[in-house]
């Protein structure tokens, strides 16, 4: 129990300084990757690509990326430029190196203002909350979407793991490290709901 009023205490304060302090999320450009290649962030938060190795760009474009709510980008250049895009419209972003197709990246962007907002239960209720093994969620008046996708990450922003929620309705995190984490449920392409999870062992 002690050891649980202490992770919550940390969750906590994680999650005050995320309010506070963490409007900027930087992505690495080097050796054909964006790294993190998924971000997930909140509506007027700023990210800031560093290029650190090669020709590259960032190509976030609506020609390029129809379902896009709006377009980002920037020109083709070697090594040691940044280039920053302040994202306020909620959404997925997806987006690519204008010189390598096959360098992609995708940032998930929610309305929500932090880590410590209090959890939406709109669409669903997830419990328990902290988890141990198995997670477990609960649709509102027993109807879920049916193309609803839910997303983890863990605290660096790196995607865990997302499957559709409407073929099931529990999920094992016993393969998780102990430690904070964030969802997210996106259906066409829309952010609907999102929250934090608190994963001990």
């Amino acid at each position: 129990m002690k050891k649980l009023y202490s992770l919550l205490a940390l969750a906590s304060l994680l999650a005050t300084v995320s309010v506070t302090a963490q409007t900027y999320h930087n992505v690495t450009v080097s050796n054909f990757s964006f790294n993190p290649q998924q971000l997930q962030i909140n509506a007027g938060d700023t990210v800031l690509w560093t290029n650190i190795g090669g020709q590259h760009s960032v190509v976030g474009d609506v020609i390029n990326f129809p379902d896009n709510p709006e377009s980002f980008g920037n020109e083709i250049g070697s090594v040691g430029w940044t280039y920053e895009f302040i994202f306020t419209l909620p959404g997925v972003y997806s987006y690519k190196c204008g010189v390598h197709a096959s360098m992609t990246g995708s940032i998930i962007v929610s309305e929500s203002t932090g880590i410590s907002e209090i959890e939406s239960s709109d669409y669903f209720v997830i419990f328990p909350n902290p988890v141990v093994n198995q997670l477990s969620w609960k649709w509102n008046d027993d109807m879920p979407l049916p193309n609803a996708v839910l997303t983890i990450y863990n605290v660096q922003g790196k995607l865990v793991d997302k499957f559709y929620m409407n073929s099931m309705s529990t999920y094992d995190v016993s393969s998780f490290s102990e430690g904070i984490y964030t969802f997210a449920i996106i259906e066409e392409n829309d952010i609907i709901q999102s929250g934090k999870l608190l994963v001990i062992k």
